[in-house]
């Protein structure tokens, strides 16, 4: 999509009109019956698990993407300070009325040197359209976008249930504006397609007292109506409205329909500070964007369903995952389920597992998990062991913490509840306010999907039972293989490619005379556990399990191994392969052979775990076998 840049480019556009547009100021009082304190807007979000500005974007991009036109959107940010002729139209034009108690800050602000503003933006969107008259009824099928998000508190449970569900995080807004005020300008088509413009300016604070009378705490800046024996407040329309924004450098291009929505002295709720830096605000909105929106910066059809930016002072900012290690192994997990949605019985990496979500029969499916074993450079424990949870709308909605595989390395992974209308609903609805997280059902209903979901999910990553050897004489092997389907998890990746559990068809034995073999044998005996990487290899050890019966002369039998590159057909290739070399045998921490054909049993040290440590390249995915032999047979 074309992105707009005409705000960032400085000085920013003027334009005088013929005639200057006045704004009045409409303060809300509270009824003879009582009102809700406008402050309660404001606290409805109670305290959120996640930082300040991760949940005001996330609130203001659920909101976006429910209103969408189309299935892309854009979805902008601009944290600046306002020029001294903007700062003249704020006191002149739309705050020339700002006296009573609850605006002192406003007009401290509006004659201050240096006054900050963030701007949330999105296009391809509906506008804010719709009635302005929020006492009128109308269909449950008519848009009422304008009056739903300035004068509504809550949501109107017969709408369709989207990212944001409660109507209540709106609030959000004017907690993030240090004098609890915001702009808001708006482009829609009318019922008749035409393109109109609404400009109005809305604050949220504490219930006050002016002249013998109670007010809410709500205020609103626009055109107040006297008509029909009531006072109410009306949004500038048309032109006048276009200026004004044009006027301020919150407008959009001419032919777009869309909502900007001007945050006035930004600064997290909660903070001493007047205002935040604007690097600061920046850079953490790139975080939020990165941590909640991820799956639409996911190309899927060579465009991601987001274009997000962030702009400081109009000099642009990095928002991608491209070569992220944070997120791009749970975007690797996310495609690997966009093609299994797309076709059942589409291939995919063998370091990931697909499966459909919970996998007990008996109960209802609600939809797909994906994981993924990573390696990374860093330890970066925020983001490994977790999986994250989303619905329809794809953005996460948490990051559900998980235990770690047994071998040690880090695991991601990616759960997408069914986009069926029943299954959307029961998600949805169990969020709170803030939607960062899924409430279990309790007592005994007979469908807890939910309940279902989580506890399949730490089903599917908890320890994995121990796999037996394929052969009653206690010899075979765990193997590397691309077999993901069947074990559910891989075990070591680095950057898309790595090794799975597999166990794999046991080897002709060779007997030691007086079958004193039987009373000897080895095996692989676990998965392997991570070593080392780089570029180009990744290296593990496989532990080897050694039983030798009593009386029996280890000096004569040897530990044979047998490591060959899998084709993908699963089948052993040839065993002398430049993808694999096997790097020594170490017991108790120590290097104890560097012979690639074996180790006698004699010169293990007894008691303690022996590790096969062989090198692959990343690339391939490669079996593992051991065997005992008579050093004699051997050579």
């Amino acid at each position: 999509m074309k992105r707009y840049t005409a705000m960032n480019k400085l000085p920013l556009r003027t334009r005088k009109l013929e005639t200057m547009t006045r704004l009045d100021r409409f303060s809300e009082p509270f009824p003879p019956t009582g009102a809700i304190d406008a402050s309660a807007t404001k606290r409805a979000l109670g305290k959120p698990k996640a930082d300040f500005w991760d949940v005001l974007f996330k609130e203001a991009v659920q909101n976006s993407w429910d209103a969408r036109t189309g299935d892309k959107i854009d979805f902008d940010a601009y944290v600046r300070s306002f020029s001294s002729a903007e700062q003249q139209v704020l006191r002149d034009q739309v705050f020339r009325d700002a006296s009573g108690v609850a605006n002192s800050g406003l007009r401290a602000a509006l004659n201050s040197n240096d006054m900050t503003v963030l701007i949330l933006q999105d296009r391809d969107t509906r506008g804010l359209g719709g009635p302005t008259d929020a006492s009128a009824a109308i269909s449950e099928t008519v848009k009422s976008d304008f009056r739903n998000f300035i004068f509504d508190i809550g949501r109107d449970a017969r709408r369709e249930v989207g990212g944001g569900t409660y109507g209540l995080g709106k609030g959000i807004l004017y907690s993030a504006s240090s004098v609890s005020t915001c702009l808001v300008y708006s482009q829609y088509r009318d019922s008749g397609g035409q393109l109109n413009s609404r400009f109005i300016a809305a604050s949220v604070s504490e219930q006050h007292e002016e002249e013998g009378y109670r007010f809410t705490g709500r205020q609103w800046w626009g055109r107040v109506d006297l008509s029909n024996g009531a006072k109410r407040v009306e949004p500038v329309e048309g032109e006048p409205a276009r200026g004004l924004a044009i006027q301020l450098g919150i407008d959009l291009p001419q032919d777009v329909t869309g909502t900007s929505i001007g945050i006035l002295l930004p600064r997290e709720a909660g903070t001493n500070s007047a205002a935040e830096s604007k690097a600061g605000i920046a850079d953490a909105l790139v975080r939020a964007m990165k941590r909640w929106a991820w799956p639409h910066m996911v190309e899927t059809d060579g465009s991601s369903t987001i274009s997000f930016g962030v702009f400081e002072d109009g000099i642009g900012k990095e928002v991608s995952i491209d070569n992220d290690p944070d997120y791009q192994p749970f975007a690797e997990a996310y495609r690997a389920i966009l093609a299994r949605q797309a076709q059942a019985d589409s291939a995919v990496p063998f370091t990931l597992s697909v499966e459909r979500t919970p996998t007990d029969s008996e109960r209802a499916q609600t939809g797909w998990l994906a994981l993924k074993n990573i390696y990374v450079s860093e330890a970066r424990p925020a983001m490994n062991n977790r999986v994250a949870l989303m619905r329809g709308p794809r953005f996460i909605v948490d990051y559900k913490s998980v235990k770690p595989p047994e071998h040690g390395m880090p695991r991601v992974g990616v759960f997408v509840a069914d986009s069926d209308t029943e299954v959307e609903r029961i998600f949805a609805m169990s969020e709170p306010v803030t939607h960062d997280n899924w409430k279990r059902e309790h007592g005994r209903s007979k469908s807890r999907p939910i309940a279902w979901t989580l506890d399949s999910i730490d089903e599917a990553t908890g320890p994995k039972s121990k796999l037996q050897a394929p052969n009653s004489q206690g010899e075979g092997a765990f193997g590397v293989s691309k077999v993901s389907r069947l074990l559910g998890s891989s075990l070591i990746g680095l950057s898309g490619s790595g090794a799975e559990l597999s166990p794999t068809p046991s080897p002709s034995r060779k007997k030691v005379g007086g079958g004193r073999a039987k009373r000897a044998t080895a095996q692989v005996d676990g998965p392997p556990k991570f070593v080392n990487a780089d570029s180009e290899l990744v290296l593990v050890e496989f532990p080897i399990s050694v039983a030798v019966a009593k009386g029996v002369d280890m000096s004569d039998l040897l530990v044979r191994p047998q490591v060959r590159v899998m084709t993908e057909a699963g089948e052993d290739s040839s065993p002398e392969s430049e993808d694999v070399q096997i790097r020594g045998w170490f017991a108790a921490g120590n290097e104890v052979s560097t012979d690639a054909k074996g180790i006698l049993l004699s010169d293990t040290i007894d008691g303690a775990d022996l590790w096969l440590r062989v090198a692959h390249s990343r690339d391939v995915a490669v079996s593992v076998r051991v065997g005992i032999e008579s050093k004699k047979v051997a050579e």
